[in-house]
């Protein structure tokens, strides 16, 4: 149980991550 929130927890720090390399 709780795979689902794991997974937006997991894709919100990726999308995060993304932005920053972006913004780099």
């Amino acid at each position: 149980g709780g795979y689902v929130v794991a997974a937006l927890v997991i894709l919100a720090v990726a999308g995060l991550i993304y932005s920053m390399l972006r913004k780099a």
